[in-house]
């Protein structure tokens, strides 16, 4: 999930140390300096049908709001998906165009009017939200015009059965994957009782349920969320009432106002190593304004498997500037399954390549890459592709069917490793 702009989650990947430098190899074969990729297509890749149009595809990514720190590397991420793709090239003989959209939060109307835009120019696919909340609030303007949306890191329980006219899905696991991985993280560090601050925000109230859903099923016992104002300028009150209850641990769930509440509730005498973060806030670009220290020992969790150096090295080739990943491998593989799935129906129309998302993503032959895919299909041969984040088998919902979850600690300068300190194998909803 994503807390108070949203993952909502749920995978993604977390917030990591990019402990690469700008110089390491990286970004697609064949792109340009300006990191878009090529457009002459490889040896071998399939003719194009005369009169198929070209893939458009929409990202609905944060750039402001309350998870404006995912935006960057997710935002990066979908560029570096079509790159790759055109190098291979594109989609049905033609280079995928992408146009950058912001998602913003559930505070403004951002998505909203980014919807708008994207539709006015055509999309054949949205690649986003990062939250529950925002893609609820546009989905159906979304689906209601045939455009396919495929969701990096949405997972609320209530997007299985929403009425979306079979044309939503996602690569990020409902929150029971991730929450419940964080559950069973506390208990194992033998922390029977649990606060939790929430922003107010469904998709942060979402999480926050699933997780004493898990909690108590392990033998813990949590207590009623407290929630907060994500823009209030006194956090007092709030942390006041967790630290009342002298929980063994307090799990906070939200956004970019984080910081700030964790400062607040230092005050309190409550923090590290009690203090456990969703996958909304587990953040190296956060917390870096906090004295030194403040954070080492707290720890959380995102779902996915994380991402490899190379992968790192790669995005920072699109964007030097990148601090977190979280949600990165989810989004690259939302765009692969989008170009695969336009490859197998041949077309770029809404309805039939999210028919074909189930198909490339679950059985038949193994493939991780977008040329090695597009080949196996050309080829008549149906795929069963394996993304950066691990296995993304799509299920006839749009669910993701399991997800392994990766946890991470705190150092004292206030950042996560990229290597996790725990891992706990894919899992169902």
């Amino acid at each position: 999930m994503h807390g108070s702009a949203g993952r909502v989650t749920a995978s993604a990947v977390l917030a990591l140390t990019l402990a690469v430098s700008t110089g390491c190899s990286g970004g697609s074969p064949g792109a340009s300096p300006s990191g878009r990729g090529s457009a002459s297509p490889t040896t071998g890749s399939p003719s194009p049908t005369f009169g198929e149009a070209r893939l458009v595809i929409g990202t609905l990514l944060p750039q402001t709001g309350s998870l404006r720190h995912l935006g960057p590397a997710t935002q990066a991420a979908a560029q570096l998906a079509v790159d790759d793709v055109n190098a291979a090239g594109g989609v049905l003989g033609r280079d995928v165009r992408l146009i950058a959209g912001d998602s913003g939060d559930t505070t403004t109307n951002v998505a909203v009017q980014t919807v708008g835009r994207l539709l006015d120019d055509k999309v054949d696919a949205v690649i986003g939200s990062l939250s529950s909340a925002v893609t609820l609030s546009v989905i159906d303007r979304i689906t209601s015009a045939g455009v396919v949306q495929v969701s990096p890191g949405d997972s609320s329980v209530r997007l299985t059965t929403y009425p979306d006219r079979d044309l939503y899905a996602r690569t990020a696991p409902v929150d029971s994957v991730t929450a419940g991985a964080l559950a069973r993280l506390v208990v194992d560090d033998g922390r029977r009782t649990a606060g939790l601050l929430v922003a107010r925000d469904s998709s942060a109230q979402d999480f926050a349920a699933a997780f004493s859903t898990a909690f108590a099923a392990a033998g813990g016992t949590p207590a009623a969320p407290v929630l907060y104002d994500p823009t209030a300028t006194d956090l007092t009150p709030a942390v006041t009432t967790v630290a009342l209850t002298r929980p063994a641990a307090v799990v906070l769930v939200g956004g970019d106002e984080s910081p700030e509440v964790v400062r607040e509730m230092a005050t309190r005498g409550i923090g590290p190593p009690a203090l456990y973060l969703a996958p909304s806030n587990l953040s190296n670009a956060l917390y870096t304004s906090l004295p030194d220290g403040l954070m080492a020992g707290a720890q959380g969790v995102v779902p996915g498997e994380a991402p490899d150096s190379t992968l790192r090295a790669r995005l920072l080739a699109v964007e030097p500037s990148l601090v977190d990943l979280t949600d990165a491998a989810q989004t690259y593989d939302a765009v692969i399954l989008v170009a695969l799935a336009a490859e197998a129906a041949r077309s770029t129309v809404g309805s039939e390549i999210s028919a074909r998302i189930a198909e490339v993503s679950t059985g038949g032959t193994t493939c991780r890459t977008f040329a090695a895919c597009r080949d196996l299909v050309a080829s008549g041969q149906d795929i069963d592709y394996v993304g950066l984040s691990g296995l993304v088998d799509v299920n006839r919902n749009g669910d993701l069917t399991s997800s392994p979850v990766s946890a991470y600690r705190y150092g004292p300068d206030n950042t996560v490793g990229a290597v996790p300190s725990r891992r706990f194998p894919a899992t169902t909803g």
